[in-house]
């Protein structure tokens, strides 16, 4: 019996003696700078991607007068335009009705989801303009929010319509409309 004693009070001094030299040998590393473990360090975040970009379509009741492409924005929307202090790059409607030699009663502003519609003399008012993003996206802004209520506007601007009722009539049924990109 003190054989199996001697032999297992050496074998229990051996692994801890093994076990401190182990521990002594990883602790200098653990001091050292190590880059922290990969779930600790911040994951970059995707870049959004900017929303699709469409040609501004100009229309006289259902007949295209002008796409602009994307391109040609800077271009058309070159006016400096100051906006509650902060400054774009835009047109007043009223400059874009004229420089398409735009009539109508009412001027119906489309965006990708919902259209608004406003009478000509509203449309043409001071304050009403059109701004262009570099990401190709067209807004409309006013600087007399008062007068235009910003949140009847669509988020983006693709199609703007000159017409002699508030509203186009819908589609005839049977009639395909194409579909954007």
């Amino acid at each position: 019996m003190s054989k199996w004693l001697t032999f297992f009070l050496i074998f229990a001094l051996v692994a801890t003696f093994a076990c401190s030299k182990s521990e002594e040998q990883k602790a200098p590393e653990s001091t050292s700078a190590q880059p922290a473990p990969p779930e600790a360090q911040p994951k970059p975040q995707p870049k959004k991607e900017a929303p699709p970009a469409y040609p501004l379509e100009i229309y006289k009741e259902k007949e295209l007068v002008s796409s602009i492409p994307v391109d040609q924005f800077n271009d058309l929307f070159s006016a400096n335009v100051t906006i509650q202090e902060k400054k774009y790059k835009g047109i007043a409607v009223r400059d874009l009705l004229q420089k398409y030699k735009l009539k109508g009663d009412y001027v119906i502003l489309s965006g990708p989801y919902h259209s608004v519609s406003l009478a000509w003399n509203k449309a043409n008012a001071d304050g009403l303009y059109i701004v262009a993003y570099k990401t190709g996206l067209l807004q409309i802004l006013t600087s007399t929010p008062d007068n235009f209520p910003v949140s009847d506007f669509p988020g983006r601007v693709i199609k703007i319509t000159a017409s002699a009722s508030p509203a186009l009539p819908p589609a005839k049924k049977g009639t395909q409309t194409a579909k954007r990109p």
